[in-house]
């Protein structure tokens, strides 16, 4: 929760005003909205609106007036903790049907149709670009413990250079039939190196192959349960069938840098996709009530498979 307050608090001062609430809050809405298909039309609002909303009442219920007062570390804590603060960032959080009814200005009419629309088009792109990522790169024809057995024995030191990664990447398109020559392999090769790029922050031209084993598990042909179980399984360093906070922000940090790199989510969210790992974290460790710090495969997957249905 800490590590969370710490996203929201934008400028670092310690406090949290409602306008640096409202933007973390519409990243994690939008990041529902592109992989939940409908799911705002059926509420009947957008998630800029909904955070807009959410943030409102997080201040309200705390006593805090907006625009005036600050919410401190404390104050966030309490409300994350509570049912409204927990389940705002899980689910529809306080927008409801009882919102007061009313004519919307222009403004906030134009401003409504805008987000609905940029909301709209990015479920649809997402989901082309994630299909067609799949398909350009072989993984439609690929399990991910396939995949985890290629990278993990071209790297016997645990790296890939890009060099050797994008050799893997090669070596799968053609167990899915690809030729290797055209325009496909030049986009898929292409693609190959984005996503390298994404998981080699220090520009060593070497990244971790268990890394990029988790993030590209959601493009491989198997069921959720078969990514997640060996996503986990991986990050589970002493193998005690759990994940500590840190190893499950680094997991899931590896998926969204894919699915960011695929659908170029960055300009939709307005952070990274380790940030939006911290908050998505954060929340998952919130849902499961947890007591001992550490979260198991079973509850790693329900939260997941909520968050990223069909991927």
């Amino acid at each position: 929760v800490k590590a969370a307050f710490g996203l929201f608090d934008v400028d670092s001062d310690g406090f949290i005003e409602l306008e640096e609430m409202a933007i973390l809050m519409k990243s994690m809405f939008t990041m529902m909205s592109f992989c939940n298909a409908g799911l705002f039309e059926k509420l009947d609002t957008t998630p800029g609106e909904m955070a807009e909303q959410t943030a409102l009442e997080a201040f309200e219920t705390l006593g805090l007036k907006p625009g005036v007062d600050q919410m401190g570390l404390q104050a966030f804590v309490d409300w994350y903790k509570s049912g409204e603060g927990s389940g705002s960032l899980g689910g529809s959080g306080g927008y409801g049907a009882d919102e007061e009814s009313g004519m919307e200005d222009e403004e906030d009419e134009k401003k409504r149709e805008d987000d609905s629309a940029a909301s709209g088009d990015g479920e649809g792109a997402l989901k082309a670009a994630f299909t067609m990522a799949k398909t350009a790169l072989g993984f439609d024809c690929i399990a991910v413990d396939d995949l985890l057995e290629i990278l993990s024995e071209a790297a016997p030191d645990d790296t890939l250079t890009e060099k050797q990664f994008l050799v893997c990447l090669s070596n799968i398109a053609a167990l899915a039939g690809k030729d290797g020559y055209g325009a496909e392999s030049e986009s898929a090769e292409q693609l190959g190196r984005v996503i390298f790029a994404a998981f080699d922050d220090a520009g060593t031209d070497a990244v971790d192959f268990a890394e990029l084993t988790s993030g590209l598990s959601v493009l491989c042909n198997s069921s959720p349960k078969d990514k997640v179980i060996t996503t986990f399984t991986i990050h589970d360093g002493d193998g005690d069938g759990h994940l500590s906070y840190t190893e499950t922000v680094h997991l899931i940090s590896c998926i969204f840098k894919v699915l960011f790199v695929i659908g170029d989510l960055g300009p939709h969210f307005g952070i990274s996709a380790e940030q939006l790992a911290v908050i998505t974290t954060a929340q998952a460790f919130s849902d499961v009530e947890l007591n001992d710090g550490l979260i198991s495969v079973g509850e790693l997957l329900l939260h997941f498979t909520a968050l990223l249905p069909g991927m």
